[in-house]
């Protein structure tokens, strides 16, 4: 006899669409391999009027937060609420943990903000918190974080963490003024409609926090990060670039010093053509990890799109199950 687990989403946009998809594929996987059923009891929605390509039929759809979040039927949450206001977000992550629910989040600037008092919510109330939706996109590089530093001292972080930023300097690298990368970006759905924080480093940023917080066990004040926006950067910049031997890539760094004191980056800056961030073009990000035991250890894979979050929102799912 399986073992029913009851879901509640937090949004039906582009990513929760894709996590319902998978959960529904894989239903039958589900039930052979862990002797599970997953049923989707309610779905979060902000326009009930809005087409979607995706199966809901005996779902229950509510405008309603608390329908979701307070339902006593419900034994995981996954917040996919997008855009929506951080303080919303926050307060639904921790009216679910407080109502006894695990819950998986995907929103990096909440958890930037906030994270402090959504993971204290999660232990006092003996709730897992799944995160690997906020940074890397199909990477799961949370987890992994938190598992290398168990005994472990990290004490540098850097990479590459926006696709948004990464795909337009791919392409001014090639030749395209800013304004036809960013056209290109959003044609292939890589950049939002108002894509400010990805391309003035706030995206970086909040995902930074979230990385130092797990893998440092520091908290980095957002409003302490200067990120330098990739907006002012022309074909001529990536051509005297060139011209010295180096690509200009969006790149994030948090170091502890000798002082143990924190120093952090966020922009753009010309890494030599044979540094391995000079070979990561296009949505893909790349994330190195240093620690004093185990040398740098490097994270490559896809950093935006609905199907790799989906997918390591799902990898989340089965890891609170199991």
């Amino acid at each position: 006899m399986e073992k029913k687990i009851r879901i509640g989403i937090l949004g039906l946009g582009t990513v929760g669409s894709k996590v319902v998809d998978l959960i529904q594929v894989n239903k039958e996987r589900a039930k052979i391999e862990y002797g599970i059923e997953l049923e989707i009891v309610g779905i979060m929605i902000r326009d009930r009027n809005k087409k979607r390509n995706v199966a809901t039929k005996g779902i229950r759809l509510t405008e309603n937060i608390d329908d979701i979040v307070k339902n006593p039927d419900i034994d995981i949450c996954i917040e996919c609420m997008g855009g929506v206001g951080t303080e919303q977000t926050k307060n639904a992550v921790i009216m679910a943990l407080c109502n006894h629910k695990h819950v998986i989040m995907s929103s990096k600037k909440c958890l930037a903000l906030y994270g402090k008092e959504i993971f204290l919510a999660a232990k006092e109330n003996n709730r897992q918190l799944r995160i690997e939706a906020s940074v890397g996109g199909g990477i799961p590089i949370c987890s992994t974080i938190m598992h290398m530093s168990q005994g472990e001292t990290i004490k540098k972080i850097f990479g590459i963490v926006n696709a948004t930023s990464n795909y337009i300097l791919t392409a001014m690298n090639n030749d395209k003024t800013y304004e036809e990368a960013l056209t290109q970006a959003k044609k292939n759905g890589l950049a939002e409609n108002n894509p400010e924080e990805d391309v003035d480093g706030l995206d970086a940023a909040y995902k930074l926090c979230i990385l130092v917080r797990l893998c440092m066990k520091l908290d980095v004040n957002i409003n302490d990060i200067q990120p330098v926006s990739i907006t002012k950067l022309s074909v001529n910049d990536m051509k005297a670039a060139k011209e010295e031997g180096k690509i200009i890539k969006p790149i994030f760094y948090a170091n502890v010093n000798e002082k143990e004191e924190m120093e952090c980056f966020v922009g753009p800056y010309a890494v030599s053509k044979e540094n391995p961030l000079a070979f990561v073009n296009d949505n893909n990000n790349m994330i190195f990890v240093e620690g004093k035991y185990s040398g740098l250890r490097a994270f490559y894979g896809q950093g935006a799109g609905a199907s790799p979050t989906a997918s390591v929102i799902y990898d989340d799912l089965m890891d609170i199950i199991k």
